[in-house]
C-alpha cells in the first residue's frame, strides 16, 4: 500500500477485515454463491511431510 510511504488522510482509507467475514458477506448478502463455489477454500494449511516417517515406512516396506 502506498500508505507505507506517504499517507494522505483526505484521500486514503484502509480497513482490516477477517477474510472469513468477507467470504460470508459475499456468500450470504451479495448472493454470489457461484463465486464462492469457484474458490478453492481450504479448511487448514497443508502439513509438511516429515522425512523421518517416510524413511521408517520405506524400511518397513523393504522387510
Amino acid at each position: 500500500m502506498s500508505g507505507d510511504i506517504a499517507f494522505n488522510n483526505q484521500v486514503q482509507r484502509t480497513i482490516c477485515v477477517d477474510v472469513h467475514y468477507v467470504l460470508f458477506i459475499i456468500d450470504k448478502f451479495a448472493g454470489s454463491t457461484r463465486l464462492i463455489d469457484e474458490l478453492d477454500i481450504r479448511k487448514s494449511a497443508p502439513q509438511p511431510i516429515r522425512t523421518e516417517s517416510i524413511a521408517t515406512e520405506a524400511a518397513v516396506l523393504v522387510q
